[in-house]
């Protein structure tokens, strides 16, 4: 068991931000706000048809397949994944490597931890007792908590929200990995943890950022005191039966809903990863520390559901959710607002966070799209793989929603499917430039560099099959766009 621990410890931050990996989404050449631009257009604009409020038998298809291939090229034991969108089409699978046995395999019904997803339901919850005029986000702790050792008393709800509070991460003590290894069948309480393992400030009280789960053990706790009923019954009572969450769960002081996917960690330090469940490890230990930072379990549809839920409008009032997206700005691609990561991509703003507790997970949601999509992998050491599944049906999802239903008008700006050439020219005779958008990369392929009246002649052989964007911008000033849809012979 010391090795299995050893090796958690290099791999295991179990509930890491993904501001370290936020700008691999969907990331191009093209600017951010013409790429917005385009999809808010595509989306709103009356001329493109809509899929309607279920997905077909081959949009499933679409999607396995694409899940299918990132897992291919992985080393995960399984993904599992989910969307939800305003049309209320939900769809979620599970994929499994080939090599796992029958026993260890993992379904779409199957309930797996979502680590520190668990921070935008704590969230919520503070801002639900904001709402009902229990608190207020400027209160300091010592207004509703007694006072911890290294936990400054005048730090407020809000800089704990946005993690700008310096309190010390207790995940990142040195003796947090051997108190777990100690007794992993152990329920920690939320004052044992903030007792033991939380060190001096690593700096004053609103001067900076860091991400620490310490904050929302303690953000916990005030729901409790501010509630008068425990944590995950306030949960439950607010946001979980209101929303139709059924298979949330939070681990361990709730059973979970259905069976759990067998987490996966490479316990012999041999390069291969183990079957924690079939050793018979207990999880309870690493849940139970986490807590309100990261102890739920869920489907990776409610997940995307939640995800959904929260960022459309159904749980907050519209000034509250404004007030969860202001950011904390950590670069120019990412941001931290009260318990959720706000990223800025060419595919527009996408809103939600990620987790990472044995099980690795994220989900974000595309408000021009109207679309919330998760993705969830049970072994530790991949969770590489989130980023491409997440890209994946996320332009799946856009090729799908907007597709004709008849697919040959897709390709009218391509006179055959079986040559490359495609010539664009302007009916009106007036001076015109373009822009082309590949969606599965998010770069802009062409630009014309002036305006031309002559037909433009380009040549597609080079480009992979997919949807693309045409942006034709005439010299008095009009626009619009068309899709092309490039199809190998």
């Amino acid at each position: 068991m010391k090795k299995l621990f050893t090796s958690f410890f290099l791999f295991l931050v179990f509930l890491l931000p993904l501001h370290a990996q936020s700008t691999s989404f969907m990331n191009g050449n093209v600017e951010v706000s013409q790429a917005q631009s385009l999809i808010h257009q595509l989306t709103h604009q009356s001329g493109i048809p809509l899929r309607g409020n279920v997905f077909t038998t081959g949009d499933s298809m679409r999607f396995h397949s694409i899940v299918q291939g990132v897992l291919q090229d992985s080393n995960d034991i399984g993904i599992a994944a989910g969307i939800m969108d305003a049309r209320d089409a939900r769809w979620s699978d599970a994929l499994n490597n080939k090599a796992v046995s029958p026993t260890a395999k993992m379904d779409r019904n199957f309930v797996l931890g979502i680590g520190s997803n668990t921070k935008s339901i704590t969230s919520a919850a503070i801002l639900l007792l904001m709402e009902d005029g229990k608190l207020t986000l400027e209160d300091p702790l010592s207004k509703w908590l007694p006072t911890y050792p290294n936990v400054d008393p005048d730090i407020t709800i809000r800089q704990c929200l946005q993690m700008t509070s310096g309190i010390f991460n207790f995940t990142d003590n040195s003796k947090f990995f051997a108190a777990i290894s100690a007794n992993p069948t152990k329920i920690w309480t939320p004052d044992e943890v903030l007792t033991t393992f939380v060190d001096k400030a690593v700096f004053p009280k609103g001067t900076s950022w860091q991400y620490s789960n310490t904050n929302y053990v303690l953000l916990g706790l005030i729901i409790e005191k501010a509630s008068g009923m425990s944590y995950q019954q306030f949960v439950r009572q607010r946001i979980i039966e209101p929303l139709g969450l059924s298979s949330m769960s939070f681990y361990p002081l709730e059973n979970p809903t259905a069976s759990m996917a067998h987490p996966w960690a490479d316990i012999n330090n041999d390069g291969k990863p183990d079957d924690l469940t079939s050793i018979g490890f207990s999880l309870k230990s690493f849940f139970s520390s986490a807590g309100a930072a990261g102890a739920y379990l869920a489907t990776p549809q409610d997940l995307a559901r939640w995800n959904y839920a929260l960022f459309s409008g159904k749980l907050l009032k519209p000034e509250t959710l404004d007030e969860m997206k202001k950011e904390y700005k950590l670069n120019a691609q990412t941001g931290y607002g009260l318990g959720i990561l706000v990223l800025h991509t060419p595919a527009g703003d996408l809103f939600g966070h990620n987790g990472s507790i044995i099980y690795q997970s994220l989900v974000y949601y595309q408000p021009d799209l109207g679309v919330s999509i998760s993705a969830i992998v049970n072994n530790i050491h991949d969770g590489g793989s989130l980023v491409p599944t997440f890209n994946g049906l996320l332009n799946g999802y856009f090729s799908i929603i907007t597709s004709s239903s008849n697919p040959i008008e897709e390709r009218l700006l391509v006179p055959s499917p079986f040559h490359s050439d495609l010539y664009i020219q302007s009916k009106n005779s007036m001076a015109f430039k373009i822009n082309i958008l590949d969606l599965s990369s998010g770069k802009t392929i062409y630009r014309s560099p002036v305006y031309i009246k002559d037909q433009i002649h380009l040549n597609t052989s080079s480009w992979r099959d997919g949807l693309y964007i045409l942006e034709v911008m005439e010299e008095n000033g009009g626009t619009f766009q068309k899709k092309i849809l490039k199809l190998s012979r």
